[in-house]
């Protein structure tokens, strides 16, 4: 798989050989190292801050705050009764169903109490795209971009709340940002063997499954704001 995807042991990758053959190539090289490190570095602080906060906030408040009334409902849908056509018709809440059924699993697994364990699942999401990012990284031509998607996620103000809450953005990032890196690698490599189109597949499906949510929430709105612009319109008739 490494050599499929154009990171040759012991040796450069073809796409640093190309970059490294052309005019200052080797200076573009050095600075995407420094980056890269720069990044890492600042990501790692972030990420640690952001987990010994969140980590505080599951162990110390164990009461609904922000939209876990709204979410946890769903949650305990899937956990209790699993995915099946009646647990998705039934679904309440605007995202699809991928980051409840991520929630509800950690519910399942862990066995504890469910508010808890549904933050607990989503703190998890936050800790798994890391390690994605940093293997990611580790086998990529362009480390730099993989670290400066993850800082990127990071330093977003929402990102506080959202791995400490029973939130979808952490899940549905997991998916979408490991899969979207991926499948740039994918594109980015000289060659299309075999495992570098696995690697776009499996890239572009993992954008699927995140945007599972994004789609059923833009379609749900969609609809609500035609059925409140239909009973506006009949409103106005009958006025």
């Amino acid at each position: 798989m490494i050599e499929g995807s154009g990171k040759l042991s012991g040796g450069p990758s073809p796409v640093d050989s190309s970059v490294a053959a052309r005019p200052g190539g080797q200076d573009f090289q050095t600075g995407g190292h420094s980056w890269s490190e720069r990044y890492f570095k600042l990501a790692i602080w972030v990420f640690a801050l952001n987990v010994i906060s969140a980590a505080l906030f599951i162990g110390l408040i164990n009461r609904p705050v922000y939209d876990d009334h709204h979410n946890i409902s769903d949650v305990q849908s899937y956990a209790h009764k699993g995915l099946s056509v009646t647990t998705l018709v039934s679904h309440r809440n605007p995202p699809g169903p991928t980051s409840f059924l991520w929630m509800a699993a950690g519910v399942r697994l862990l066995g504890g109490e469910e508010l808890r364990d549904a933050r607990i699942a989503t703190l998890l999401s936050w800790v798994f795209l890391l390690v994605g990012i940093l293997v990611g990284a580790r086998f990529s031509s362009f480390p730099q971009i993989w670290y400066g998607a993850l800082l990127a996620a990071l330093v977003f103000p929402h990102a506080v709340t959202a791995t400490a809450t029973a939130l979808t953005e952490g899940p549905a990032l997991l998916f979408a940002t490991l899969g979207a890196l991926t499948w740039i690698e994918s594109a980015s490599r000289p060659t299309a063997t075999p495992s570098v189109l696995l690697l776009g597949i499996l890239g572009g499906l993992s954008m699927g499954i995140a945007g599972v949510g994004f789609l059923r929430g833009v379609s749900d709105r969609h609809t609500q704001a035609e059925g409140d612009g239909g009973k506006q319109f009949h409103g106005g008739i009958r006025g």
